[in-house]
Parts: structure tokens; C-alpha cells; sequence
């Protein structure tokens, strides 16, 4: 007969000689948490490190039977994850997330979201993951929209998911990317800012196997003259509220075209992606405000959809190679 047992996160504090310990509520005024666990449960090395935006998770287990580990998240998450080694089946109320080991994938846990994660008897698991904090995720947003916006838009919007319905494969790369993360105090005094590189090599890898993927998928473009039509509603819909901008879900929805189908057509038509085409309007924009009228950066930063001036400053010179300020004294 197969038996299972329910773990919540305080029975494992509560064994952890009673040190109080809570895996999804971060303490920011600790740079780290480093523990074990032995006892009849079964045997469990958890880390945790802040890192300039970024924490680094670190998880090994063997439970002495199938065990079930319930967490609550007080704040959403959006992280990259890599299984090492193991099985794990991971789900909240909307997703349902089993990976395996050698398998990756970018995901995000809305908050408030009631978790499990199941374990098998005497399986050995090995986990690594990265999870932004929301001024870093952001500042990686506005640096490279075309890659997150809609994934950023989602996440945002309280949604749960993970970025590739059935994960990847992490290759050697990765792997060796994420050893020589765990071993960069080798590097000391230089060890945060080679570590905050090599996390953005491996967001690079993972980005690239998700376009890859997509690129794999065969074209849908052949376009009739009705479908050409929804493609250039689509992009009125994109521009007409950079403030709040829809995600590729939305769209497709409103003009009631497969979202790959859209991703494709729009490609095909404006020679450029969804959130590319969004970026450059937002940027001609900003040109236009700078040229033409008085207003601060900041207000011009709040006109094109940016929440904060720096934020706008870092797109901005993405885009033109020079900051705004930059820009405009050598426009005058």
C-alpha cells in the first residue's frame, strides 16, 4: 500500500532544532541562510543568498517516503529554475509543474498562491534556481522587451505559469555555468559581480532555448486579406495604451487569432516582433518629447509608459546609444 505523508513548512522548521525558519518569506537583512536537516523525515540542505536583486536557491533532499511539502507564497515570484537531479511534481491551484531532472524553465508563482511539492520515497533531488527581485526584473524588462515584456506583463498581472509548457532540456553549458556560480567566492572580491554576469548568461541560455523552440514551430503565415486585417488591429491595440499594454494573450484574444499565428503575421508584416514594435513607438515617442517640447524627463518618462526616469534612461539608451539628456542638450 502506498502511503504518503503532509509536511508543512513549520513541521520542518519546528525540526530544524527548533530554529524558526521560513523558506518563502525571505529576511532581506540576511545576505544568507545555510541549514541541514537529519532526522526521520529524512535528510534536507537548503541555501538561500541575496545577491544585488537576485536570490540564489540552492535545494538537496532524500525524504525517508513520499512526502508532500506545502508552502505559501507571500510575494510573487519569477525566477529561473533548474531540476539537477530527481523528480519533483510542483502545482498550485492553476499550474501543475513536474520536472525532472536535466529539465529547465522560467516560471511565475503569483502571490498569495497555495503550493505543493511532491517527493518521491528515497529520491535524491537536487534543485538550483534564480528568482528576481522587482526592481531588477523590471530594469531587465525595459533593457530587453522583446524578450519579456509579455512574460513580464503576465507576471505582473497576477498570472502563474511557466514560460515553456514542457520544460527544457539544460545543456552542458548551463550546467557548467551554474557550477562555476556556486563556486564564485573562488573569486573573491570580484565574486557578486561575476556571479550577477553569469546569472545573465544563463537568463541569455534559457531565452535562446525558448526561441529556439519557437523558431522550430512551422510557419503560420499565409496570410488572407482578413487575417492581414486583425494583424494591423492587433498592433492599433498594442498603441493605443503604452501605459498598460496588452499582453500577446489579450491580443490574440481580442482579434481572435492563434497567438502564434499573430506572433508570426505580425513579424511578417512589420519585419519586427509584438513588444519590438512596442519598444521602438515608445522610443520614436520619447525622440518627438525631446525634440519638440519643454517637459522634464521624468515627465516624458511617465508619457511613454515608465514608471520611473531611470528606467526610461536605460531604454532610451539601449535604443540610441546616448541618454536622454544627452540627447537633448546635443539637439538644442
Amino acid at each position: 500500500m502506498k502511503y504518503s505523508i503532509d509536511i508543512s513548512s513549520d513541521d520542518i522548521q519546528n525540526s530544524l532544532l527548533e530554529e524558526k525558519i521560513n523558506f518563502n518569506n525571505f529576511d532581506k537583512t540576511k545576505p544568507s541562510y545555510d541549514f541541514n536537516l537529519d532526522n526521520h523525515i529524512g535528510n534536507v540542505h537548503f541555501k538561500e543568498e541575496l545577491l544585488s536583486g537576485l536570490i540564489l536557491s540552492d535545494w538537496e533532499s532524500r525524504f525517508t517516503t513520499n512526502t508532500k511539502l506545502t508552502s505559501y507564497h507571500l510575494t510573487p515570484i519569477f525566477s529561473m529554475h533548474f531540476m539537477l537531479s530527481g523528480y519533483v511534481n510542483y502545482e498550485t491551484s492553476n499550474i501543475k509543474c513536474p520536472i525532472k531532472g536535466g529539465q529547465n524553465n522560467i516560471w511565475s508563482i503569483s502571490e498569495d498562491k497555495l503550493g505543493y511539492s511532491q517527493y518521491k520515497k528515497e529520491m535524491s533531488c537536487s534543485s538550483w534556481c534564480v528568482s528576481f527581485e522587482e526592481d531588477f526584473l523590471t530594469k531587465l524588462v525595459n533593457a530587453y522587451p522583446d524578450l519579456l515584456t509579455d512574460p513580464y506583463l503576465r507576471h505582473i498581472n497576477g498570472e502563474s505559469f511557466c514560460m515553456h509548457k514542457n520544460h527544457m532540456s539544460s545543456n552542458c553549458d548551463m550546467n557548467l555555468i551554474i557550477s562555476q556560480i556556486k563556486n564564485a567566492k573562488l573569486m573573491g572580491k570580484t565574486c557578486h559581480l561575476y556571479t550577477q554576469a553569469k546569472v545573465m548568461e544563463l537568463l541569455a541560455l534559457q531565452l535562446q532555448q525558448l526561441e529556439n523552440k519557437r523558431n522550430s514551430l512551422p510557419c503560420l503565415c499565409c496570410l488572407k486579406k482578413n487575417e492581414l486585417d486583425k494583424i494591423h488591429e492587433a498592433k492599433n491595440l498594442l498603441l493605443s495604451d503604452i501605459n498598460t499594454p496588452p499582453t500577446i494573450l489579450d491580443l490574440s484574444r481580442n482579434i481572435g487569432m492563434n497567438e502564434k499565428k499573430l506572433q508570426n503575421g505580425f513579424k511578417e508584416v512589420f519585419n519586427q516582433t509584438v513588444y519590438g514594435c512596442l519598444f521602438d513607438h515608445k522610443m520614436n515617442l520619447a525622440r518627438q518629447f525631446l525634440l519638440d517640447t519643454d517637459k522634464t524627463i521624468f515627465e516624458i518618462a511617465l508619457e511613454c509608459g515608465y514608471e520611473y526616469a531611470s528606467h526610461f534612461t536605460t531604454a532610451f539608451k539601449r535604443k540610441y546609444g546616448i541618454s536622454p539628456k544627452q540627447f537633448k542638450r546635443l539637439n538644442e
